[in-house]
């Protein structure tokens, strides 16, 4: 949350508005004292405003006008209702015509099928995604402190009810949040109910349009808002009020909950490794391995004692990881190169060798090979297998194949360099920034 500077003062009563407009005080004064984390709003802030033309958007885009906000109001045209949609986008640019004339009105039109087609997506998952990359691009653009939208209290409660519907956890029982951190969306009508909205417009004398596709039972959406709703209301008329203030009371649990979690994740991880230990509580894992976009499959497996070392789990976004000695290894494999041998070296921007004895004519530095064997110091006879010394070593099987290794003319290994027991006639360094690699086989040395 941010706060707004202590030099601002607002009251509502300030502004000489009809009674309308005071019932709204609390969520309007709650959104003006919105505390933004590493960011306080001052007026005359830029603001975008998601402006669809409809009751509750119309509403909002009035209240931050009043507000004395910078406005950049943004209309998307998804192509989605024939000439509904056109019709939207008509009623926007008269109404900001009209209304808001000093108010900047940017429009962007979509080919929303198309886009969802050829990336997979729903219809109404690629409408989002097309909206929210534009309006990030708007905030860049237009150096705006936050992307409002209208987001209000019977939206908040179908979104329980759809999580629960579906199947969710802590978080998906809290709702949206007023603020986004990560993405810079403010919901300030989160409290503020539908009838408000539309009273609020009719005393301001403010058109809107209406979308028809609200009223199609077969979105899921909408069969909790006119079927699912006026039943809990039978059962409790305030209902949308309880509701929104058991959201609060959870927030704040998953507030708590996410703290004790962040401090967990501080003690878990080793960052010279790259890795996460397991050994932790499963709760807290569970919320750390979460966040890491693995799925709660990937979870259970990871944590069940039945898994085998070496399993490799792929996440959604493409991330790697690798579970070896419960410990759970972040995998990002560098690019590395064979070098020609030298007393002082950095080999393949990841380390810095210092060998103690000039190498031999010919020698160089490469990556280990499955069929790579040596004499370890001390054995009396026979070959040791590179990689089975590099598991002794705890370097998980990933990375074996990139730890690097001194050969002679002939190709036989001299040398492993990493950390291991007994007597290292080499030394190595990190070059600063290398990452992962070079501080897990530099760890100790």
């Amino acid at each position: 949350m941010r706060s707004i500077s202590s030099d601002r003062r607002f009251s509502i009563d300030d502004l000489g508005v009809p009674q309308s407009f005071r019932a709204l005080r609390h969520s309007l004064l709650s959104f003006m004292s919105l505390t933004l984390s590493d960011y306080t709003m001052t007026e005359g802030s830029t603001i975008i405003v998601g402006l669809s033309g409809g009751a509750d958007s119309v509403c909002l885009m009035d209240l931050l006008y009043r507000s004395g906000y910078e406005i950049i109001a943004a209309h998307v045209n998804f192509h989605l209702r024939g000439s509904e949609s056109d019709r939207d986008e008509i009623f926007v640019r008269r109404l900001c015509r009209d209304r808001y004339p000093d108010v900047r009105l940017v429009v962007r039109s979509f080919d929303t099928i198309g886009y969802a087609r050829e990336q997979g997506l729903s219809v109404e998952m690629a409408a989002r995604v097309l909206r929210y990359d534009w309006f990030a691009e708007l905030m860049v653009d237009y150096e705006a402190a936050a992307i409002a939208v209208a987001h209000h209290a019977g939206d908040q409660v179908e979104t329980l009810l759809l999580n629960l519907a579906r199947g969710t956890g802590g978080r998906g029982l809290c709702g949206m949040r007023s603020y986004d951190e990560r993405t810079s969306v403010w919901r300030p009508l989160l409290s503020v109910t539908r009838d408000e909205i539309l009273h609020y417009l009719s005393e301001q004398k403010l058109p809107h349009v209406e979308d028809s596709t609200n009223e199609d039972p077969s979105i899921t959406r909408n069969l909790i808002r006119h079927k699912l709703i006026p039943l809990f209301r039978e059962i409790n008329p305030s209902f949308t009020s309880s509701t929104i203030n058991t959201m609060s009371h959870l927030r704040e649990e998953q507030d708590y909950l996410d703290r004790q979690v962040a401090q967990a994740k501080v003690a878990l991880w080793d960052n010279d490794c790259g890795c996460l230990c397991l050994d932790g509580d499963p709760f807290a894992l569970y919320r750390i391995m979460s966040e890491m976009d693995l799925t709660a499959t990937q979870i259970d497996d990871i944590l069940s004692p039945s898994t085998e070392g070496g399993a490799l789990f792929v996440t959604t976004t493409g991330t790697q990881y690798e579970l070896f000695r419960k410990k759970l290894y972040r995998i990002a494999l560098p690019t590395v190169f064979a070098q020609p041998a030298d007393t002082e070296m950095v080999w393949s921007q990841l380390l810095t060798i210092s060998l103690l004895q000039s190498p031999c004519e010919g020698a160089c530095i490469r990556a280990a090979r499955p069929t790579d064997t040596f004499v370890l110091h001390g054995m009396s006879r026979g070959h040791k297998s590179v990689f089975q010394f590099l598991k002794e070593c705890g370097i998980p099987s990933s990375y074996r194949p990139l730890c690097p290794v001194l050969v002679d003319r002939s190709d036989r290994v001299q040398l492993v360099l990493c950390r291991h027991r007994g007597t290292q006639p080499f030394r190595l360094t990190p070059v600063a920034g290398a990452g992962y690699l070079a501080h897990l086989l530099c760890r100790g040395v």
